[in-house]
């Protein structure tokens, strides 16, 4: 019993953070824990890859025009940033062909170079995830969906609103057992007062017999 409550708790905390992390990334609560399983396998921090994710999304807008260091980075990876319609592409799928075009890069101070320019400050922390490739992060991110490591979305919403709500719960009741326990602390307070001062009042109304 105390383990399933204490898995339950985990499960709880875990959705709550998760939706946090959706809420600040914009990434579906399911693909932060692909990323993190990942994250887990190859030796990166997932704060590390969302930060890549967000930097590589920015990275797309701005080469979209086809001008700039970022859409002379991405065209000298030979990825496209733009679908057939003139959209952009799905960011997931830029970051996996990233991951794999910079692991063909010979060079490495050229590897590095490009990888600043789409991923920013974090490209050196992401050298494990370059060196798997993105075929790799992809059979992850499917292993983890296949091993149960991954909650859909609607799990985690429920469990975070669950959360939410028993917070809610634990508030009330400390505000209501707070405010009924300022009403009797004068009380409280008084006869602690006097237990302080019963060791002074035992001294002084003892008695000793001399027993000579």
């Amino acid at each position: 019993g105390a383990t399933a409550v204490g898995l339950g708790a985990a499960a709880i905390n875990s959705a709550d953070e998760l939706q946090k992390l959706s809420d600040q990334t914009g990434l579906s609560a399911e693909r932060l824990q692909e990323l993190q399983y990942a994250g887990n396998n190859l030796g990166v921090e997932l704060e590390t890859i969302t930060g890549a994710q967000a930097k590589l999304t920015k990275s797309m807008d701005g080469a979209k025009d086809g001008t700039g260091a970022q859409a002379e980075a991405f065209a000298a990876l030979g990825i496209s940033v733009l679908d057939s319609n003139g959209n952009m592409r799905d960011a997931k799928v830029v970051m996996e062909e990233a991951f794999t075009a910079l692991n063909g890069v010979g060079n490495e101070t050229e590897r590095d170079a490009l990888a600043m320019q789409i991923f920013g400050k974090s490209a050196m922390e992401l050298n494990p995830l370059i060196k798997a490739g993105g075929d790799e992060l992809n059979r992850l991110a499917t292993e983890a969906q296949n091993n149960g490591a991954v909650m859909s979305g609607e799990a985690v919403a429920g469990l975070d609103a669950f959360g939410d709500t028993m917070d809610n719960l634990k508030t009330s009741i400390l505000g209501s057992f707070g405010e009924a326990l300022s009403k009797i602390l004068p009380d409280i307070q008084a006869f602690i007062n006097k237990l302080i001062e019963l060791p002074n009042w035992i001294k002084e109304n003892s008695t000793y017999r001399d027993w000579e």
